[in-house]
């Protein structure tokens, strides 16, 4: 919750743009036939990551965020399994 409290700083993470940020799964999913747990991650593609945001406001955010959509902006899906 202290987190969530305070934008996301504990972690580094940039409140106005969604695309300096990596986001992860709380909870691995589980593979029960191979006793795996499964990490997931999404990543913004470099690209979108090094594309310029001056915003500092959530409006602006979205607008990027809708820009990004229309142009197919990419993010990979990592995974990472672990027994």
């Amino acid at each position: 919750m202290l987190n969530l409290a305070t934008g996301g700083r504990g972690f580094g993470l940039r409140r106005f743009d969604y695309f300096q940020n990596t986001y992860y799964a709380d909870v691995p999913y589980q593979i029960t036939d191979g006793g795996l747990d499964v990490w997931i991650r999404l990543v913004p593609s470099p690209d979108a990551r090094r594309a310029e945001d001056p915003s500092k406001d959530a409006a602006a955010r979205e607008e990027r965020l809708s820009r990004a959509v229309a142009e197919h902006a990419e993010i990979q899906i990592e995974g990472t399994a672990r027994r």
